[in-house]
């Protein structure tokens, strides 16, 4: 019998930073980070992992994807390797997969934004 996670997958774009920019100012980032994350494909990541070998089930994730294929290969290729079926992914047509610029400042305040949000309908 499968578990299946349904939500999203967005790509994290991370910038660590010494402080936040005021309105108007620009300040240069320490570090720069590109992971893959959204609470369906971290769920189903997690599920998969703390699969025991012993467990009889597997794991899938139902969600939607880009046709950006760089971006949406990565998740496709993470996934398998970590054991979660793609076979419910669905690529949309003329659309980018979901992404979240995120800025920490000294490893404790954030501020996320999600310019870009993939709707999974239909």
């Amino acid at each position: 019998m499968p578990v299946t996670v349904f939500g999203s997958l967005n790509q994290d774009l991370v910038t660590h930073t010494v402080k936040f920019p005021g309105p108007g100012e620009t300040v240069q980032g320490v570090s720069f980070e590109r992971h893959l994350g959204g609470k369906g494909f971290n769920g189903a990541v997690a599920v998969a992992k703390l699969k025991a070998p012993t467990d009889r089930f597997t794991v899938r994730l139902l969600g939607c994807l880009g046709d950006d294929d760089a971006v949406a290969n990565d998740f496709i290729a993470y996934l398998k390797a970590n054991n979660v079926s793609t076979s419910l992914l669905k690529k949309v047509k003329n659309t980018a997969t979901g992404t979240a610029s995120i800025v920490v400042q000294d490893l404790s305040l954030i501020h996320i934004s999600e310019p870009t949000r993939l709707r999974c309908i239909g």
